[in-house]
C-alpha cells in the first residue's frame, strides 16, 4: 500500500502549536491527489479558534481535511492562578461531495494521517453540517472523558468564545444532578430515604364459642330417643311365646270342631 507524502511544514507547525510557541489555536491540512501522487499539504492555520475553522469548513464540501483545534479550560484552582488546562480536538472532515474513490483511498490510510497529530483528547468525524462540533457538545464530551477527574467551569474555544459549564461535572451514569458542583475527593451526599410506614396489624379471626354442655345434652337426648324407638319395635320373648301358644290352641280347637261336625252328619 502506497503512503501519502507529508508536507514538512505540517510537522513544524504542529510542534509550535502543541508546545504553545505560537498564537495560532488551530491548524488544518488538506488531502490532495494528482494522477498517482497523493499528499497532505498545509491548508491554513489561525488564531480565531473553533468558530473560524468551522466557518471555513462549511464552504468546502468537496474537500478532505484533517486538523486540530486547541481548547483551554479552567476549574476553580486554574482560574485563581490564571493557568488553564490545554486540550486538543482532532477532526477528520470529509465533505459530502468528496468522491467515492477518494474516500476508498483514504480509509486504509487514516492511521497514517492520524499519527501526524499525536496529541489529541477528542476526535470527531464531520462534514459541512458540523453535527456535534459545537461548544456545548465538546465541553460535555471533555468532562465525560475526564472520568470526573476535572471540574471545569469555563471553556475557551478562541477569542470571545467562552463557554460556561455552570460549575458542574457530568457524571457517566447521569445520576448526579447537573446543577450540583462536586468538589474534588468528595462524594455528594445521598438523599435521605423517608421511613416507610409500618403496616397495620391484621385483625385476629374471631372464634365462635360453642356451648359444649348444650351439645352433650342434645346428643344424650338423641341417644335416649333412639334407644326408646328401638325398644318399642322389639317385643319381649315371653309375649312372643304366649302369642304362639294361643295360635296353636286356636288351631287345635278348629280341628276338633271340624271332626265333631263330620260325626254328626251321616252319609247320604
Amino acid at each position: 500500500m502506497s503512503q501519502i507524502k507529508i508536507d514538512p511544514q505540517i510537522t513544524e507547525k504542529w510542534e509550535k502549536l502543541s508546545k504553545g510557541k505560537t498564537e495560532a489555536n488551530w491548524m488544518a491540512v488538506e488531502f490532495k491527489k494528482a494522477n498517482k501522487d497523493t499528499a497532505l499539504e498545509l491548508m491554513a492555520q489561525g488564531e480565531g479558534g473553533l468558530e473560524e475553522i468551522s466557518q471555513k469548513l462549511k464552504q468546502l464540501p468537496d474537500k478532505a481535511i484533517f486538523g486540530v483545534v486547541k481548547v483551554k479550560f479552567y476549574d476553580e484552582i486554574a482560574a485563581q492562578k490564571g493557568s488553564p488546562y490545554v486540550k486538543f480536538i482532532y477532526f477528520r472532515y470529509l465533505g459530502s461531495k468528496v468522491g467515492v474513490m477518494t474516500k476508498g483511498f483514504l480509509t486504509p490510510r487514516l492511521g497514517q494521517i492520524d499519527d501526524i497529530f499525536p496529541v489529541k483528547h477528542l476526535s470527531y468525524d464531520i462534514d459541512e453540517n458540523l453535527t456535534k462540533f459545537d461548544q456545548k457538545t465538546i465541553a460535555n464530551d471533555f468532562l465525560r472523558v475526564s472520568d470526573n477527574k476535572v471540574e471545569a467551569s469555563t471553556f475557551d474555544f478562541g477569542p470571545n468564545q467562552s463557554y460556561q459549564a455552570q460549575n458542574q461535572k457530568i457524571v457517566k451514569n447521569n445520576k448526579q444532578p447537573q446543577n450540583q458542583f462536586v468538589p474534588k475527593n468528595k462524594q455528594p451526599e445521598k438523599p435521605k430515604e423517608e421511613p416507610k410506614p409500618e403496616p397495620e396489624p391484621e385483625p385476629e379471626p374471631q372464634v365462635e364459642e360453642k356451648n359444649y354442655d348444650d351439645n352433650n345434652n342434645n346428643n344424650n337426648e338423641k341417644t335416649n330417643e333412639a334407644a326408646k324407638n328401638d325398644s318399642d319395635n322389639e317385643q319381649p320373648d315371653d309375649q312372643l311365646q304366649q302369642e304362639e301358644q294361643q295360635e296353636e290352641q286356636q288351631d287345635d280347637n278348629n280341628d276338633d270342631n271340624n271332626n265333631y261336625n263330620q260325626n254328626d252328619n251321616p252319609d247320604d
